[in-house]
């Protein structure tokens, strides 16, 4: 693997992380409001 595509994929690892982690904080703000 290339140093490109290395970047390439912690890019990504971290954008997914962020949208798990915003998912996550969504639920148990709509748990707690119920």
């Amino acid at each position: 693997m290339t140093i490109q595509n290395v970047k390439y994929l912690r890019l990504n690892n971290f954008r997914f992380s962020i949208v798990i982690l915003h998912f996550e904080i969504f639920i148990l703000n709509f748990h707690e409001q119920n």
